[in-house]
C-alpha cells in the first residue's frame, strides 16, 4: 500500500487518488457512488484512495481538517451502498489514519479487474446503466473509446504468452531426414505394359501359333474395372483402354503410393505456457517442390469389381479426420481445427497423419516447413520454422 502519510502530505489529486473536506453522509451518498465508479473505471493499475479530511485546492495548497473520531462512520455502511447500486461489485476498506493528532478517513480502493463498472439501478440523478471514469481530477461519462480501451486491456491481461515447440512426432525434433520413393512402378503403368503386350501379341498371333500362347495369357488375365480380360477385346477397344488407363487405374495409383509406399508423417505440439491456447487452428507451409506431394485425403483400398466400387464409395473413416490440404502457387499447405491446445503436454497437430512422397530427384534436397499457430487468444500467430532432409532410398539387393 502507498505511504498515507506523503499522500496526505504531499500529494496532488490525480486519477488514482482524490481529496474531501468531509465524510459522505446520507444526503452525499450519491457523490460517494459516483466517485467510487469513477475511481474504478480509472485507467491505471494498482490501488486507488480517497482521503476523507483534507481539502484540497487546485494551486496544490491543502488545509488538514481531519474527521472525528466519535463520527466516524462504519466501513460496512458503505460497503452495502455499493453492493446495491453498483455492478459488478467492488471491494472497498475505509478505515482511520492517525497523522499528526489528526484522524483522516482513507477509503482504499484495490485493483479493480472486472470494468466497466456502473449503477445496476436509479439513485436520484443517477441512472440505471450510468458510467463514470476519472480523468485526473475529473470523472466524465465514459464514452465509446473508454470501452474499448477497457475490453483491449481485458483480451491483452487473457491472451497467451508463453513459449510453443513444435516437433516431428517421429523422432521429437524440429528437423527430420526422410527417404525418397525408390523405384516404384505404379499399378497403371503395369496395366498399360501388360495393354501393350496383348495388342502386340494380337497382332502378331499366327492361326495356329496363338493357341498354346493365348491359353497361357488368360490363365494370368488381368480384369479391368468391367469384369472383362484384356485378352477377350479387340485391338480397337484395348488401344481406348490404353489412352485412359491413367484415369482408369487413378485410384489404385494412389492408393499404392500414399498408402503403401508413402511417409506417414504428424507433429507434436507442446504448450510450454501457463494457459490453454482456445479454439487453435494450426497451419503447415511445405516449400513446393517437383516432385513432392502431399496427399489430399485418405485413400481406401480399391476394389476389383465396378459393382463393388460404385456401392462402397463413402468417405472413408479415416479421411473425415484427415487434415486439409492446399496446393498453391509455391507451396503446398496443411490445415487442420484444434481445439484447445493443452499446456504442459504433447499434442498432436493431426488426427491422421499426412502422408507425402518424395521423388528420387529430391535426393539431397531440404524442403523447408512453416508452421503457424492462430487462436482466440493469440494477439498475432505463433510462428516455427521446421525442415525436412531427403535422402536417397537404399536398394536392397537379394541375399544382401
Amino acid at each position: 500500500m502507498a505511504d498515507l502519510k506523503n499522500l496526505i502530505l504531499y500529494e496532488n489529486e490525480n486519477t488514482g487518488l482524490d481529496f474531501k473536506a468531509i465524510q459522505y453522509t446520507r444526503e452525499k451518498y450519491e457523490d460517494f457512488l459516483k466517485d467510487v465508479l469513477s475511481m474504478a473505471n480509472a485507467d491505471i493499475e494498482g490501488d486507488r484512495f480517497i482521503v476523507i479530511g483534507v481539502k484540497h485546492r487546485s494551486t496544490g495548497e491543502r488545509e488538514l481538517l481531519g474527521v472525528s473520531r466519535e463520527e466516524f462512520i462504519d466501513q460496512a455502511n458503505y460497503q452495502q451502498l455499493i453492493r446495491e447500486n453498483i455492478e459488478p461489485d467492488i471491494s472497498i476498506e475505509y478505515f482511520p489514519f492517525e497523522l499528526e493528532g489528526k484522524t483522516y478517513g482513507i477509503f482504499h480502493i484495490p485493483f479493480c479487474p472486472d470494468k466497466p463498472y456502473m449503477m445496476k439501478k436509479d439513485y436520484n440523478k443517477l441512472k440505471k446503466g450510468d458510467c463514470f471514469i476519472r480523468k485526473g481530477s475529473h470523472q466524465p461519462p465514459m464514452i465509446r473509446a473508454d470501452f474499448i480501451k477497457i475490453y483491449e486491456d481485458k483480451y491483452r491481461a487473457d491472451s497467451f504468452n508463453g513459449e510453443v515447440e513444435v516437433v516431428f512426432s517421429d523422432n521429437y525434433l524440429k528437423e527430420i531426414e526422410l527417404h525418397t520413393v525408390g523405384k516404384l512402378t505404379l499399378p497403371s503403368s503395369r496395366a498399360a505394359e501388360e495393354i501393350k503386350e496383348i495388342i502386340e501379341r494380337k497382332r502378331n498371333e499366327s492361326s495356329f501359333g496363338s493357341v498354346m500362347g493365348w491359353q497361357a495369357i488368360l490363365h494370368n488375365a488381368h480384369f479391368s474395372l468391367g469384369g472383362v480380360p484384356y485378352e477377350n477385346r479387340d485391338i480397337e477397344t484395348l488401344e481406348k483402354d490404353l489412352e485412359t488407363v491413367k484415369e482408369t487405374y487413378s485410384e489404385d495409383d494412389h492408393y499404392e503410393l500414399f498408402e503403401l509406399n508413402s511417409h506417414k508423417i504428424n507433429f507434436y505440439i507442446f504448450n510450454q505456457g501457463d494457459r490453454y491456447i482456445e479454439d487453435a487452428l494450426v497451419s503447415f507451409e511445405f516449400e513446393g517442390t517437383e516432385g513432392f506431394s502431399i496427399a489430399e485425403e485418405v485413400y481406401s483400398k480399391p476394389k476389383n469389381d465396378f459393382l463393388i466400387r460404385a456401392v462402397s464409395n463413402l468417405p472413408y473413416i479415416e479421411s473425415t479426420r484427415y487434415p486439409t490440404v492446399e496446393y498453391e502457387d509455391s507451396m503446398i499447405k496443411v490445415s487442420a481445427n484444434m481445439g484447445d491446445i493443452r499446456h504442459k503436454i504433447g499434442t498432436l497437430a493431426f488426427e491422421e497423419p499426412i502422408r507425402m512422397v518424395f521423388g528420387d530427384k529430391l535426393a539431397g534436397q531440404i524442403v523447408r516447413i512453416k508452421c503457424r499457430i492462430y487462436g482466440r487468444n493469440l494477439t498475432t500467430p505463433l510462428e516455427k520454422a521446421m525442415l525436412i532432409k531427403v535422402i536417397q532410398k537404399e536398394v536392397k539387393y537379394p541375399g544382401k
